[in-house]
């Protein structure tokens, strides 16, 4: 007997995957419309086409960068929010160069060989992307100028009589770390605008 709940989550799943690469058109249509032409491409090209599907780690990402954050450890809080913007960055990149036809050793190599800030200044607009939100974008490039300066032990030193400094940088830390998750939320939600037009998930 056919579990209904597991059926649907595979066709979700399917189903993001044909949006994402560009298979399913969103556009205007209704839930229902895309329901029905996910089914419809799934029973006609299963058999003879391959669908991509992979692993998405943001959202064990995300649960670390929480959990460090409420046990006060902020720098690797810190750490594991870049990474989920990293992903994030990468992952887009990617369905936009595949939706290009973008052959998979080159899209790869453009992978590689970009470094953080240029995945979200020239790349993402050669990609046609819409522009980023510009205080959202200052948050980003603060995560990655502070993990560069913890993981590669680039610290500020202060003399002992400067140690007010020192307090108000790690009062400073915590601020902004209390601060990500509104980027999160806007970087899930433009993802859903642009990609998938707010049907992410089409069965229930």
């Amino acid at each position: 007997m056919v579990d209904v709940k597991e059926y649907n989550r595979v066709i979700n799943e399917l189903g993001r995957n044909l949006i994402r690469d560009g298979i399913i058109k969103t556009g205007n249509k209704s839930k229902e419309q895309i329901k029905n032409e996910v089914k419809d491409y799934i029973q006609k090209n299963l058999a003879t086409v391959d669908i991509e599907m992979s692993l998405d780690h943001k959202e064990s990402l995300l649960r670390n960068a929480k959990k460090f954050r409420k046990e006060k450890d902020y720098y690797s809080s810190i750490v594991f929010y870049t990474l989920w913007i990293e992903h994030w960055l990468n992952q887009m990149i990617l369905i936009a160069l595949k939706r290009k036809k973008i052959n998979e050793e080159s899209y790869k190599a453009i992978l590689r060989t970009t470094n953080s800030k240029s995945k979200y200044t020239w790349l993402w607009e050669l990609l046609e992307y819409p522009a980023l939100n510009k205080n959202h974008l200052k948050i980003i490039e603060k995560l990655f100028e502070i993990r560069g300066s913890f993981v590669h032990y680039k610290w500020v030193s202060y003399k002992l009589k400067e140690g007010k400094k020192l307090i108000d940088q790690l009062k400073e830390i915590k601020s902004f770390t209390n601060s990500i998750d509104r980027t999160i939320i806007y970087l899930k939600n433009y993802e859903y605008r642009h990609i998938y037009k707010k049907y992410k998930k089409v069965f229930h």
